[in-house]
């Protein structure tokens, strides 16, 4: 599987990696992978927030799902279908009070959550 994406818990605990239609959840504790997650399309990018609470993972087709990521197993929240092509970038923003997403249609759009 071919990675398009890494992010780091800010506890240091997990990492997400974005590759073919999936999210894989690591435990670098146990060194580990403890989780996956379907997508609908190729997964291009993922974000955790400051506190590690949220994870958010794009996708090539535009759409933003989104994960609580306190509940054992991660908890799917909200697929987000606004996007016209595939999620470049994300970033949750202060408090996990917003989540903003550039896209290959040449947008950036600021969600708030």
């Amino acid at each position: 599987v071919s990675v398009t994406s890494l992010s780091f818990s800010n506890n240091g605990y997990y990492l997400a990696a974005t590759g073919a239609e999936k999210v894989f959840l690591f435990d670098l504790r146990k060194q580990k992978v403890f989780n996956t997650f379907d997508l609908a399309a190729s997964a291009t990018s993922c974000c955790f927030d400051n506190s590690g609470f949220y994870l958010a993972a794009g996708d090539e087709k535009g759409a933003i799902t989104t994960y609580y990521a306190k509940s054992k197993p991660f908890k799917k929240l909200a697929t987000i279908h606004e996007q016209a092509d595939a999620i470049t970038g994300l970033k949750f923003g202060p408090n996990a009070s917003c989540l903003a997403a550039a896209s290959l249609d040449r947008t950036l759009t600021v969600y708030s959550i």
